[in-house]
């Protein structure tokens, strides 16, 4: 892509790959023990939060592709659980299953491990993101048909609803502490499912202006995160931030060749 040349929505797209594995990275990053001493890793690494966000929207996006090509419900989730149950099988079968033959766990909580009852009755974190990432998965062909059927106020009403029931899990502080993983992500999943339909129509943009915009609202956000106090209302910035990292980054990558690192970044995302 040449530097005057326009750009298109569907680039989150073409991109998806590449963003999925700076994702990974970023959030490798944000789970190392060690904590880098320059202070502008630092911030990247102690926002690394936010590339499960990356996911999630660019998740919302993908999802609307995949109804497109074929609207059966049961289908759709017949394709997800052969995506998702596998990995989490293969994981969480050796993991919990050593922690019971050691004794660390009954068999009690083997089976609520392994099925995520554990996290939707008492919290637990070890799966959350699978936990999450099914009932998105549950819940798109609702979500899909509300968005062919072009109902404008009602998605504006559910996008609301999501950032509401935000702010109201933090007068609860146990169910904040369990569910404030999946309740943050829910508004960032509905701003992938809604964009998805002027990603796929390939709605243009200049290209540089959007940049220079992602650019600034990434930047303000993470001069934000330094100053959030009460830290929790850090968790507000992931929506903005995953935005405009996912087009700023979608866009830088277009223009990076696929050779060499951009080659092994493809692969990482690609799985």
């Amino acid at each position: 892509m040449s530097a005057d040349a326009e750009t298109d929505l569907n680039i989150l797209s073409g991109q998806r790959a590449g963003l999925f594995g700076l994702s990974i990275l970023w959030i490798m990053l944000f789970h190392c023990s060690v904590r880098p001493a320059w202070f502008p890793l630092w911030l990247l690494a102690s926002t690394g939060y936010a590339g499960v966000d990356v996911f999630l929207l660019l998740s919302g996006i993908g999802l609307y592709y995949s109804m497109e090509r074929d609207p059966s419900p049961l289908r759709f989730y017949r394709r997800r659980l052969a995506r998702l149950l596998p990995p989490f099988l293969l994981v969480a079968l050796v993991y919990e299953g050593t922690r019971w033959a050691t004794g660390a766990i009954g068999a009690g909580d083997f089976l609520r491990n392994v099925t995520l009852i554990s996290y939707w009755t008492r919290g637990d974190q070890s799966y959350w993101f699978l936990a999450a990432v099914g009932l998105f998965y549950l819940c798109y062909p609702l979500i899909y048909r509300m968005i062919k059927a072009r109902h404008r106020l009602l998605q504006t009403l559910v996008l609301a609803a999501s950032v509401a029931m935000a702010f109201a899990l933090r007068r609860n502080g146990v169910l904040f502490y369990r569910y404030c993983g999946l309740v943050f992500r829910i508004p960032v999943f509905l701003l992938g499912c809604y964009a998805a339909p002027a990603v796929k129509a390939g709605r243009r943009l200049r290209t540089w202006p959007p940049l220079l915009f992602c650019a600034a609202a990434a930047l303000l956000c993470w001069y934000l995160w330094i100053f959030c106090d009460p830290w929790y209302l850090r968790m507000y910035l992931f929506l903005p931030l995953s935005a405009a990292l996912c087009l700023g980054g979608g866009i830088l990558l277009s223009f990076v060749p696929t050779s060499g690192v951009a080659k092994s970044l493809l692969w990482t995302g690609g799985w």
